[in-house]
């Protein structure tokens, strides 16, 4: 008994714990977008699909001691896969296509050890069953679930702080290794058992209908659907941070934890009045933020959108487990309800990006979730007790439903009234608006997700002025037209590198001299900015766009044309509200400076809603002994906002002009202490406003 418990603990375990760890690690390839997580959320739903289904069938075509013999088999192959470190020939350029890219990297490294590991739940429950027919093997599904949540949990507490990304990998390829010598305890245990406890065959014990398949396989998708619309939320709005990850998916695997567990824990009209409560509180916050355009506290953003994740999904698996066969079908079980998963994460990562041009799948989730689970109740025996509470039900479903038709159609009519031109891909919604036409006030904005990429002033009386976070007295707006070479009377231009394109507002601030490449993820920004906005058509100097990953590009330029000798570099990239945290590091600040110029300025935008990047920036500062100059853009009605950039350089020339010592304003280092950021340790927890 000891052994299954160990097993299948251990395995769950491994399971969850690589998830976070390999999305961690291939984050900063493909540009820190949101999409990375949902996409290997989508690729270990495949591997549990396979995994399960692999079990499925060994156990109802071999007996006992041959699906030993094939189980070892396939495990030690797996072995050959160790450890499960992506090379660097893996590494994204900018022409891939980032969802296909991500699958064929995984496949390649975590992808059988993953599948040998998911076997093991169904498997060993199987096992377990035939060697104790008296007892439940749902029990040890909540074990699996227990170990897979602490798999998750102890990640960002004490592995991520730790370990370096490498040293992560090799401890958990070593785990893996332990988990195969318990497998073969396990089944050594398993092969001693006499002919009569153990069964050579699977006998079907229920005939299940295809209702019954259909519901656990809808139960489990809209489960999915749920965890990855509002993680998707969470992250677009926020940062793509493990953190953000980890939060919603434990709370969805504790649902499965408490439902499967024992039947008393899932009180059914409890939680349905708390997933039709809990359901209007959502779209009321969506109501604020989004058709509203209110700021809401990142606190309790946070807390509502997980509480909305572990009471939806706590139904939905709570439904799930009440409609579970008995042990001879539970193979069949897992197989559908996994096939549910991967259901749910091909309509958010494949199909919702083709059919929505908004984030709209937490509409879908929401109300899918509540109409499914009032279809189970009302026409289910022993769905619902009494005709009165039945009534209340539907008459409190229908509320919401109607409560989400408003605020979806509020907010689609706010969209199509602003939007001129909309588009989704793997890097988020990226949408154009414009206000005030035919007016002097006339302008266009680029936003990605709910974050400003930039504005325009479209009448021809302010033609090739920069606003916003880029305006004339803004960090970059000084360094670009106070750097000395420009103040010469033999200037010859300026080489500029910008991480991030939006609309191209810095190039408002060049010559016919210059040169200006910017580093740009998402195509769509270039056919945005170039269609609908004027900064870069009006650039009379030599535009270049490298798409791809800023880093990623910049590394490739330094390893094969050396430095670009840069007199301005600057970074403005934003994935959610926020700079990527593999642009943040104290590796990516040693990349840029090797493409400086020695007298050259390196430039940060940090304004953002939800963290406070200072510590980080100051922690650069020390450990590169290069002094911080902060500076900040108050915003007014002409044009420019609030704008927080962060410059380093030692050029002298620069430091002393009068205008520049005007805008450098001082800097509070005993309120921001020093946060040290590298490519293995960037969380955001110490930086929360």
């Amino acid at each position: 008994m000891k052994f299954f418990i160990y097993t299948i603990f251990l395995s769950a375990f491994l399971l969850f714990q690589v998830q976070p760890m390999i999305a961690r690690y291939i984050l900063p390839w493909f540009g820190g977008s949101s999409a990375v997580w949902s996409t290997c959320l989508l690729f270990f739903q495949a591997g549990l699909l396979i995994g399960y289904g692999y079990a499925h069938l060994i156990t109802r075509k071999f007996n006992i001691k041959n699906q030993i013999k094939i189980h070892f088999t396939l495990l030690l192959l797996s072995l050959f896969a160790i450890p499960i470190i992506p090379g660097e020939w893996m590494k994204p350029s900018g022409d891939d296509n980032p969802v296909t890219g991500i699958l064929f990297l995984l496949s390649l490294t975590v992808g059988f050890p993953y599948i040998m590991v998911s076997t093991t739940g169904p498997l060993l429950q199987l096992w377990f069953s035939k060697a104790n027919p008296k007892k439940s093997p749902y029990r040890l599904y909540a074990l699996s679930n227990l170990g897979s949540m602490i798999g998750l949990l102890t990640y960002p507490v004490l592995i991520e702080p730790y370990l370096n990304l490498k040293t992560q990998i090799w401890s958990w390829s070593a785990g893996y290794i332990i988990f195969i010598v318990f497998c073969a305890l396990t089944a050594k245990a398993v092969w001693s058992l006499k002919p009569v406890s153990v069964s050579p065959t699977i006998k079907k014990s229920l005939d299940v209908g295809a209702t019954l398949k259909l519901l656990w396989l809808l139960l489990a998708c809209m489960g999915t659907i749920t965890l990855l619309s509002i993680t998707n939320k969470l992250t677009q709005d926020i940062a793509v941070v493990p953190f953000l990850w980890i939060i919603p998916l434990t709370l969805y695997l504790i649902s499965y934890i408490i439902a499967f567990d024992n039947s008393r824990w899932y009180n059914r009209k409890i939680f349905l009045i708390a997933m039709i409560i809990t359901s209007g509180f959502i779209f009321r916050r969506q109501l604020q933020s989004v058709v509203l355009g209110m700021t809401t506290p990142l606190d309790s953003t946070v807390f509502l959108y997980c509480l909305g994740v572990f009471v939806i999904c706590m139904v939905l698996h709570g439904e799930l487990a009440k409609l579970k066969p008995d042990e001879g079908n539970l193979t069949l079980f897992y197989l559908i309800i996994s096939a549910g998963g991967v259901l749910g994460g091909l309509f958010v990562n494949i199909i919702v990006p083709f059919i929505f041009n908004g984030y709209w799948e937490i509409y879908c989730s929401i109300a899918g979730s509540i109409i499914l689970v009032a279809f189970i109740l009302l026409r289910t025996k022993g769905g619902l007790k009494t005709k009165t509470v039945r009534f209340w039900f539907s008459v409190s479903s229908a509320v919401v439903i109607i409560g989400i038709f408003f605020v979806f159609r509020k907010e689609h009519s706010a969209f199509n009234t602003k939007v001129i031109e909309s588009s989704r891909n793997f890097y988020g919604v990226l949408l154009v608006s414009e206000a005030d036409k035919g007016t002097t006030n006339w302008q266009r904005a680029l936003f990605h997700g709910n974050t400003n990429h930039g504005i325009e002033l479209m009448d021809s009386a302010y033609v090739n002025i920069p606003i916003t976070y880029y305006g004339i007295e803004s960090g970059i707006g000084i360094a670009l037209s106070m750097y000395p070479a420009k103040l010469d009377s033999n200037y010859n231009g300026m080489k500029v590198g910008m991480i991030g394109l939006g609309i191209g507002t810095i190039s408002a601030f060049g010559t016919e001299k210059d040169l200006y490449r910017y580093y740009e993820i998402d195509p769509q920004v270039e056919i945005f900015a170039r269609k609908y906005f004027k900064y870069l058509g009006n650039f009379k100097g030599k535009t270049e766009i490298v798409n791809g990953d800023g880093r990623i590009s910049l590394e490739r330029e330094l390893k094969v044309e050396g430095s670009n000798q840069y007199d301005v570099l600057a970074v403005d990239a934003f994935s959610g509200d926020v700079i990527p945290s593999h642009l943040l590091t104290q590796e990516a600040m040693k990349l840029y400076f090797n493409h400086l110029k020695k007298d050259g300025i390196l430039a940060f935008h940090i304004t953002n809603r939800y963290l406070n990047l200072l510590p980080v920036m100051n922690g650069l500062s020390e450990v590169f002994k290069k002094p911080l100059h902060f500076m900040f853009q108050k915003g007014n009605s002409s044009g420019p906002v609030d704008a927080i950039w962060i410059l380093f350089t030692d050029n002298k020339r620069f430091l002393n002009n009068p205008m520049v010592k005007k805008y450098i304003q001082p800097f509070d280092s005993n309120n921001n202490p020093k946060v040290y950021w590298t490519d293995d340790y960037s969380s955001i927890l110490p930086l929360l406003n």
